[in-house]
């Protein structure tokens, strides 16, 4: 349990935590943190950019709406 406190203090931010707020370069160097410098991630980081862009737009309903 101790070991596993331990080693979240080097993972690194979530890349859609990261891209939500302005921080393009870090989410793309934690996307390639986490999948490996082998993986083509690019494609995936276009996907989450484009989901929290989406996401950012989307209007918010008043606390009285359904």
């Amino acid at each position: 349990m101790l070991l596993m406190i331990v080693l979240l203090c080097f993972m690194p931010n979530s890349p859609r935590f990261l891209l939500s707020q302005g921080k393009d370069d870090e989410a793309l160097r934690s996307l390639c943190w986490l999948r490996g410098k082998d993986t083509d991630y690019a494609r995936e980081y276009e996907q989450i950019k484009d989901s929290v862009r989406k996401q950012v737009r989307r209007p918010t309903s008043s606390p009285g709406e359904i």
